[in-house]
C-alpha cells in the first residue's frame, strides 16, 4: 500500500495491515498515524420496474380493468383538436335582408293603415276594418321577421332566424320587395346552419 506524506509529499510503501499504524517519513521524518479506512457506502439505487406506468397503480380497485393487463395505453393522450370552421358573411348578409323587409313592410303597412279611409271610399265593400286588421298583422309578422335578422347578424339562434324568415313571405312590402328579400334570406340561412353558435346542454 502506497502511502503521500501529507508535509513534504514523498511516497512510502506499507505492507503492515496494523491499523491505526504510526508511520515516520523516511525524507523529513514526519510522524503520522495511517488510520483505518472507513467502509465504503454503496448509493441506493431504487429497482426498475417492467411494468408500464398506470394512474390505477396505486388505487387497483378504481381500476375499470385488471391492472395487470391494462387495455389502454400507459400514458395519457392528448385531446384531439379541430380547427375552427371558418365563418363567413351568409349569415350576416341574411340579417340585413330582414331588417330591410321588416322595415319596408311596417312602414308599407303602416301608410295603408293612415289611409284606409280614402281607400274603402272607392271600394264597393267596406274595406276599412279589413285593411287595418290586415296591416297589424302584417306588423306584427314583420316584427317578428327583424327579430330573426337580428338573431341571424349575431349568430345566435338558427330556428329564430329561420321562422322569420319564413314569415317574411307573407310581408309583402311594396310591390313585394319584403317577400323576395326574406325568400333570399331564407336560402342563405338554409345553407349556414352551422355557423350558428349551438345551445349548450
Amino acid at each position: 500500500m502506497k502511502v503521500k506524506c501529507h508535509k513534504c509529499g514523498s511516497i512510502m510503501d506499507i505492507t503492515s495491515l496494523e491499523r491505526p499504524l504510526q508511520v515516520k517519513c523516511q525524507v523529513c521524518s514526519t510522524v503520522g498515524v495511517l488510520k483505518a479506512k472507513p467502509p465504503e457506502q454503496k448509493q441506493y439505487v431504487p429497482p426498475v420496474s417492467s411494468t408500464p406506468y398506470s394512474p390505477y397503480a396505486s388505487h387497483p380497485s378504481h381500476a375499470p380493468y385488471p391492472a395487470q393487463h391494462p387495455p389502454y395505453s400507459p400514458y395519457p393522450q392528448p385531446p384531439a383538436w379541430y380547427p375552427e370552421k371558418k365563418k363567413t358573411n351568409t349569415t350576416l348578409a341574411a340579417g340585413v335582408l330582414l331588417i330591410i323587409a321588416g322595415i319596408l313592410a311596417i312602414g308599407n303597412s303602416i301608410f295603408i293603415i293612415l289611409i284606409a279611409e280614402e281607400i274603402a271610399l272607392f271600394s264597393l265593400y267596406n274595406m276599412h276594418e279589413f285593411l287595418i286588421i290586415c296591416n297589424t298583422v302584417i306588423i306584427l309578422l314583420a316584427i317578428i321577421t327583424s327579430v330573426g335578422g337580428i338573431m341571424a347578424i349575431k349568430r345566435k339562434s338558427w330556428a329564430v332566424a329561420l321562422v322569420g324568415s319564413i314569415l317574411g313571405l307573407f310581408i309583402i312590402g311594396p310591390l313585394a320587395i319584403s317577400s323576395l328579400l326574406s325568400l333570399i334570406a331564407l336560402i342563405l340561412i338554409a345553407v349556414s346552419k352551422e355557423e350558428f353558435r349551438q345551445p349548450v346542454r
